[in-house]
């Protein structure tokens, strides 16, 4: 059941159908070793939309992981042109002390579901601001436990079925052309998925699977939208 869920099967017996052909083989057979496995990665998903380029997007449910960084408050308006510097202070200001080359970037908006170190909504430390018009930003690395070195948080990020998408390189351009296109039309035009609440998130500086080069991700937690409705 954890695995159909995790991989975005509706059920279990969905799941066991899909991964009997394509392994030739039942998971309780796999799990025996009576037969060899092969690698079963996460739904993937194709969207094509009027105007754009085919975009992949890997639906995968991933638990609860805790994100150490620095965060500020930024106003909608200058997004684009103010995030981008903020990231880049706080790799080359923190980057040596985190013993890390791939950060996270999380927006979060007026949410309650997002903690902070001591569990409370990370959001209601910033009581008096209009998420309207502004929304908190923390970049960071993925947090283990120890210390939390002085001016950088902790929050905690809930198990959550994300929407992954690839932007086509590391560049601040590919991510804000992806961002606008998620934002302006995918959530408009896809028909199997909604958000789930005022959150998302990015990664920056990710190794291409070739070996050369780097790229960038931004993630959407979303859910499956009720078509009975």
């Amino acid at each position: 059941i954890d695995l159909a869920s995790k991989y975005g099967y509706e059920t279990p017996e969905s799941f066991t159908k899909a991964f009997s052909r394509f392994h030739d083989a039942t998971p309780n057979e796999i799990k025996k070793k009576n037969k060899p496995a092969k690698v079963f990665l996460p739904l993937k998903l194709k969207f094509s939309v009027k105007g754009a380029d085919t975009v992949d997007v890997v639906i995968e449910k991933m638990p609860e992981f805790k994100i150490l960084g620095a965060a500020d408050v930024f106003v909608n308006e200058t997004k684009f042109e103010k995030i981008p510097e903020f990231v880049y202070d706080c790799i080359n200001r923190y980057g040596g002390k985190l013993n890390a080359d791939v950060f996270y970037g999380v927006s979060v908006g007026d949410c309650d579901i997002i903690l902070n170190e001591e569990g409370r909504p990370w959001s209601k430390e910033y009581e008096g601001i209009s998420f309207d018009e502004k929304f908190l930003f923390l970049t960071g690395v993925d947090y283990k436990g120890g210390k939390v070195p002085d001016g950088l948080t902790v929050i905690t990020i809930p198990e959550t079925v994300w929407a992954k998408f690839r932007c086509r390189d590391n560049s601040i351009e590919a991510t804000q052309e992806m961002r606008r296109y998620i934002f302006g039309e995918w959530l408009f035009e896809a028909d199997e998925y909604d958000l789930v609440d005022e959150y998302n998130g990015e990664r920056y500086g990710i190794p291409n699977e070739t070996g050369d080069g780097l790229h960038n991700e931004i993630w959407l937690p979303v859910r499956r939208k009720n078509h009975s409705d």
